[in-house]
């Protein structure tokens, strides 16, 4: 074996054990820098797995019609976005990251109770809700996130401000964002679900007791950190989460195992690109 040909086999093994650790930045990076023939399909793959991590809608839209994986857009922008993080929740998990995986719980449970309620009781919700945008100091106006409607909500008789009157009276603050604890009071006080109920109120008392408090300070977190506040360990806490996933309906086999597919693909190639290279 010629000393081209060695390098070239390092370079895939190298590959291949980022492969292996889902460091799919450093695998796009060591790849731009590589020639081999079929390196342009495993590129494409390899870009398509970052987009999906970094809930790039627009890329992943973009990379995946020209791959095995279109019917990953098989779903709404909202559902995507919910099965697209739950992959980043899932590599932190299996890397041990436990403090962003917790982090990483408040965006995606808003996301996930918004599909529970649309599919449950309130298929209109979006229309109660508005995006907020903001203007700089430099004149740019910037979205700044969701915001519940007041006048949308308060124009009619709705189960909204029903749910509002019940929890905070005659008053509920229209300056706050969209949040899983409003949710969740929909949820409780609406849905005749009560599995739905029960993991969604496990849920956000996860948020309540670990996550908050990791979000606002620099702690170390580990499984005991998990077990000593809520009785669950960090897999255990995961489960739960997908058991929300089944029961709100977001059970579609790829979106819910793409990354691992699209590893494996990636192993099959490299594999035969080593041999043939």
């Amino acid at each position: 074996m010629d000393e081209i040909t060695q390098t070239q086999r390092h370079h895939h093994d190298v590959l291949l054990v980022l492969l292996n650790y889902d460091h799919f930045q450093a695998l796009e990076l060591e790849l731009k820098r590589l020639a081999f023939d079929g390196k342009d399909e495993i590129l494409l793959l390899v870009q398509l797995a970052n987009a999906i991590l970094q809930v790039d809608n627009e890329n992943v839209k973009k990379l995946a019609q020209n791959t095995p994986f279109q019917s990953v857009l098989d779903a709404s922008q909202l559902e995507r976005k919910a099965y697209y993080y739950l992959q980043t929740l899932t590599l932190q998990l299996n890397r041990q990251e436990y403090g962003d995986y917790l982090r990483g719980l408040t965006p995606l449970l808003v996301d996930v109770f918004r599909i529970a309620i649309e599919r449950d009781f309130l298929p209109n919700l979006a229309e109660y809700i508005q995006p907020i945008k903001k203007e700089t100091t430099n004149g740019a106006h910037l979205y700044r996130g969701l915001q519940w409607s007041q006048n949308k909500i308060e124009s009619h008789s709705n189960i909204i401000a029903d749910t509002w009157k019940k929890y905070y009276g005659n008053y509920f603050n229209y300056d706050h964002y969209v949040s899983s604890s409003h949710l969740m009071k929909l949820i409780e006080a609406n849905s005749s679900n009560d599995q739905l109920i029960e993991l969604t109120s496990t849920m956000r008392k996860i948020e309540k007791y670990l996550r908050n408090l990791v979000a606002h300070e620099v702690l170390t977190v580990n499984q005991q950190f998990f077990v000593d506040r809520i009785q669950r360990t960090p897999l255990q806490v995961h489960q739960v989460l997908l058991d929300l996933y089944d029961e709100v309906g977001l059970t579609h086999p790829l979106q819910r195992t793409i990354i691992e597919q699209i590893k494996q693909k990636i192993t099959l190639l490299l594999q035969q690109t080593k041999e043939k290279n």
